[in-house]
C-alpha cells in the first residue's frame, strides 16, 4: 500500500493492517521513485514462471480472432464454436497440490459463484473430506492454449451435487466451457440436482447471468438446478472433451 506524502496515515494503517506492507511514495525523486518500484516486484513478483503463466501470456496474445469475430458471451454463433477446433480436459480429484487451481479460486471475481477465497489449510480440510471433487478445465482450440481456466469445487452426495465454489478465468468467456463443466456433473456425477452455494458480489455479474440463464429467473440463495431444468435449456456444444478422474 502506498500513502503520498503522510507518515501519519501510514502508521495508522500498518496499525490496523499488521500483515499489509506499507509505503511512503517518494516525490520529486526519480531514483527513489524506481527503487520502490524494484522493491515493488521484489514483493509481489512470482519467483517462477510456471507454464501456466507462460499459456496466459500467449493467450492474451491470440485472442484477436475471438476480437475481430465480435463474440461476446450472448453472440458466439454456432457456426464460429465448432469452426474454433475447440478442446477441454476435465479433470477431477481430490489433489490439493494444483497451485494454479488455487491461484484461480482466490483471484477471480467475474465469474465467481460467491467470492469465497481459501487459505492452504481451508483448502486442504475441504479436500481431505472424502465426499470432495476438485474440478478443474483446460481449455485450447485452433487459435492457442488458455491452460486450466476452471475450477469447479464441491461433495457428491448420492445423487446430487453441491457446489461451494466455482470460477473461470474471463479469458475464457463465449466458449461455453461453463455450459461443458455442468454436463459433466450430470453426465459422469449421475446427478439429478445440482445446489450452488451461489452469493452475488459487486463483480460476479457473468456469473450471475449464467445462472439465471439456467434456472430461468431470479436467484436466491442457494441455486438449486434439476437435470431437467438442465436438458430444458441445454445449447449445442462442439468441444472435445478428454476426461480423467484421479482418487
Amino acid at each position: 500500500m502506498f500513502v503520498d506524502d503522510n507518515p501519519a496515515e501510514i502508521a495508522e494503517v500498518q496499525a490496523a493492517f499488521p500483515d499489509l506492507t506499507c509505503k511512503l511514495f517518494p516525490k520529486n525523486d526519480p531514483a527513489k521513485v524506481l527503487a520502490l518500484l524494484e522493491e515493488v516486484r521484489d514483493l509481489l513478483g512470482k519467483p517462477v514462471i510456471s507454464k501456466e503463466d507462460s499459456l496466459r501470456t500467449r493467450s492474451i496474445r491470440n485472442a484477436g480472432a475471438w476480437r475481430r469475430a465480435r463474440v461476446t458471451p450472448a453472440s458466439a454463433s454456432d457456426e464460429f464454436l465448432q469452426s474454433a477446433e475447440s478442446r477441454i480436459w476435465l479433470e477431477c480429484s481430490r489433489a490439493t497440490d494444483d497451485p494454479r487451481a488455487f491461484e484461480l479460486i482466490n483471484k477471480t471475481n467475474q465469474f465467481n459463484l460467491n467470492g469465497q477465497r481459501f487459505t492452504e489449510s481451508e483448502w486442504r480440510h475441504f479436500l481431505a473430506d472424502p465426499e470432495a471433487f476438485l474440478l478443474t478445465a483446460a481449455y485450447e482450440d485452433k487459435y492457442g492454449a488458455l491452460g486450466k481456466i476452471a475450477v469447479m469445487l464441491g461433495t457428491r452426495h448420492a445423487d446430487s451435487v453441491h457446489i461451494q465454489a466455482w470460477v473461470m478465468s474471463c479469458r475464457a468467456f463465449a466458449r461455453r466451457i461453463e455450459y461443458q463443466c455442468m454436463q459433466y456433473l450430470f453426465d459422469e456425477f449421475g446427478a439429478e440436482r445440482v445446489t450452488f452455494e451461489y452469493a452475488a458480489t459487486p463483480r460476479n455479474g457473468p456469473l450471475q447471468e449464467f445462472l439465471k440463464s439456467l434456472v430461468g429467473g431470479s436467484l436466491k440463495t442457494p441455486v438449486f438446478l434439476t437435470k431437467e431444468m438442465h436438458s430444458a435449456r441445454s445449447i449445442s456444444l462442439f468441444h472435445q472433451v478428454e476426461v480423467s478422474v484421479h482418487a
